[in-house]
């Protein structure tokens, strides 16, 4: 079992990333931010660490996907804006956009 989970939530508009809420062992670390309206994808990254030396397990998912953007120009936002500043690219699905589950 994890000894420490962190979970911080990003927003992928047409202007690019917006972090959003984050956690810490299942507690929301400050008051509820709500989804941007201009929102297109929202990703929730977690990241468990534990005492042992083997280093923290990253996951990515996304969670919510607007219906109003054909998956042709979500995968254009994404080429546009990658999220490799955001450190979380090792976990980023090698599916096509538009075809995983949004949980």
């Amino acid at each position: 079992m994890p000894d420490q989970q962190f979970k911080q939530e990003f927003h992928l508009t047409e202007d690019g990333w917006i972090s959003g809420n984050t956690w810490l062992r299942r507690a929301l670390e400050q008051p509820l931010i709500k989804r941007p309206i201009d929102a297109v994808q929202t990703w929730i990254r977690t990241e468990n660490a534990s005492l042992e030396a083997t280093g923290p397990v990253i996951d990515t998912a996304c969670v919510w996907s607007s219906q109003d953007f054909p998956p042709a120009a979500i995968a254009a936002l994404h080429l546009r804006f990658p999220p490799g500043g955001l450190s979380w690219t090792e976990k980023i699905p090698a599916t096509p956009l538009g075809t995983f589950s949004l949980g």
